[in-house]
């Protein structure tokens, strides 16, 4: 059966009409509460983060609660709870209840012995992730601009003919690297089932797009990608951002609407 995921772009553009998105298969996810809280860096963002995380309180819109490492671990069949997780929850649940920023800023989340997080944790683990997109584009940049011009012509013109088929192929080989990056051994590499595919397909898609245009992933796209990580192949995303409506249309893996033709959608 498929399911119609919110993300953060729509959630905040539609947080007054969310009670409206009514349907049994559709949710959002903690990375949407995540790119939320992260953007709480002065009293006036606090007051409207806060209204956008309350009215999605009283949507009763489901959220998955696994963080993207731990969705990771999932496609592996293994069970794990990660740190940003355990503290996003705690965020999550103290902006309800706080009534200033410089409250919610020092509010602190302790794990094991005296170890605590504060509000720039969140923002630590946006940079952490950002930052590993940067890196991949910049290499893959650098090697594609070491390349002479016919090269460049003739690698260009193969992947554009087959860039489907070149994601497809690469989805092995992406899923053994996301399990080293894990350090999952070698033994449960072959449990993988195939829950990240829509995710790890894009991904190459995306970069594959980049690197032979000679262009640098933006900011945040990569935190913007891994909401992919939610959906099943047929699955929708309902989004304002225009990267999922145009990687949508170079595969039928995943299907997108903005809030705006979800809405129409169920109302006709």
């Amino acid at each position: 059966m498929k399911k119609y995921y919110l993300d953060t772009s729509t959630v905040r553009q539609y947080s007054n009409k969310l009670e409206k998105f009514k349907n049994k298969n559709i949710f959002t996810s903690i990375l949407v509460i995540f790119e939320l809280l992260s953007g709480v860096n002065n009293e006036k963002e606090f007051f409207l983060r806060k209204s956008v995380i309350k009215n999605l309180c009283k949507s009763n819109i489901q959220i998955d609660w696994s963080f993207y490492i731990e969705k990771m671990y999932q496609s592996f069949g293994i069970k794990y709870i990660s740190i940003e997780s355990v503290v996003i929850k705690e965020f999550f649940k103290k902006i309800l209840l706080c009534n200033t920023f410089q409250e919610f800023k020092d509010f602190r989340v302790y794990i094991n012995n005296g170890d605590y997080y504060l509000l720039e944790s969140i923002k630590s683990f946006d940079d952490n992730i950002m930052d590993v997109g940067k890196l991949y584009s910049k290499n893959a940049m650098h090697e594609w601009r070491n390349l002479n011009i016919q090269d460049k012509k003739e690698v260009k013109n193969k992947i554009l003919e087959n860039t489907n088929y070149l994601c497809q192929q690469n989805l092995k080989d992406l899923s053994i690297n996301c399990a080293e990056t894990l350090s999952i051994s070698n033994q449960i590499i072959n449990s993988y089932n195939n829950e990240l595919d829509v995710y790890l397909f894009n991904n190459s898609l995306f970069f594959i797009n980049k690197e032979i245009n000679g262009q640098e992933c933006g900011k945040n796209d990569t935190l913007d990608l891994l909401h992919l990580i939610y959906l099943s192949k047929g699955d929708f995303i309902i989004s304002e951002d225009k990267i999922f409506k145009k990687l949508s249309k170079e595969n039928n893996i995943f299907e997108t609407y903005t809030g705006k033709e979800f809405l129409d959608f169920i109302n006709t």
